[in-house]
């Protein structure tokens, strides 16, 4: 079978050779990808250039997509008769097309994860409780702690009063700097 295989490769011209050398290579690695992301690690490594829209056209599976979808279908239709021009336009339209989709699938998954951001707008209205004293008045800023968006914050707090640890308060307002204005919560009608 390897005779066979070789003997195939070298009754190729020169630019076939090419073409299905690139189908070998590509598919190769593009199955390496496959096998690495199916253990959890993760195979993509992407081209740090700034191409405007962060669609991620020319990330590495990106670009491995497009170099199989390209390769196969020139070489397919190479074998078929079609001219080489013919068969690298058309090979090239669905490497592009391939690539594309691709990159248009990773741009929706990196937009599925979370960035993390919380708006402590969120906070306003909670109760929550003080770490570090809150000095009076509403120049230096003491720690409170509370749940916002599902996460425990320690966050800076100013207050009319002083305020002291382990007191429950209430966030009344987000002020500069994201700066919280409570008040104890004995004080909440």
């Amino acid at each position: 079978m390897l005779n066979s295989l070789s003997e195939w490769y070298l009754a190729l011209s020169s630019g076939e050779q090419i073409i299905w050398g690139i189908a070998i290579l590509s598919t190769g690695i593009f199955l390496l990808q496959i096998i690495i992301s199916l253990i959890g690690m993760d195979a993509d490594f992407d081209v740090d250039i700034d191409h405007g829209g962060d669609i991620g056209l020319l990330s590495f599976r990106a670009i491995i997509s497009f170099l199989v979808f390209f390769s196969w279908t020139s070489g397919i239709l190479l074998s078929k008769g079609w001219s080489m021009t013919s068969a690298l336009l058309v090979g090239f339209l669905v490497g592009f097309m391939a690539m594309s989709l691709v990159a248009y699938a990773l741009y929706k998954i990196s937009s599925m994860e979370e960035s993390g951001n919380i708006d402590l707008q969120n906070s306003v209205g909670l109760i929550g409780e003080v770490y570090i004293p809150i000095p009076q008045g509403q120049l230096v800023p003491g720690k409170v702690s509370l749940i916002v968006d599902d996460k425990i914050m320690e966050l800076d707090a100013v207050a009319k009063e002083h305020i002291k640890t382990g007191t429950q308060i209430k966030v009344l307002s987000v002020l500069k700097n994201n700066v919280l204005l409570v008040e104890p919560l004995n004080n909440v009608t």
